[in-house]
């Protein structure tokens, strides 16, 4: 009965991941206007898209950018998403 144990460390936890994620809730702006959700603050973000369930739009990767375009011609851009 006398064996020996071996206990990891465990070192660099990041807190960070315990946090609640931001939540961006998404609507569709006004004819021609556009929104940017800088989401580089806070690794833990979230968009909510509940709000354009049933919106015709677009969406479109362009580098490290998520756009949303909508049919009047309005855009939501989330960056960095990618």
């Amino acid at each position: 009965m006398n064996e020996r144990v071996v206990v990891a460390q465990a070192s660099n936890l990041q807190v960070a991941s315990l946090a609640q994620p931001r939540i961006f809730k998404v609507t569709k702006p006004q004819g021609d206007q556009s929104i940017v959700f800088d989401l580089s603050h806070d690794q833990s973000a979230k968009l909510d898209l509940s709000a354009v369930t049933n919106e015709k739009l677009t969406l479109v990767h362009v580098d490290t950018k998520l756009v949303i375009l909508f049919d009047n011609q309005s855009t939501v851009t989330a960056d960095p998403f990618f």
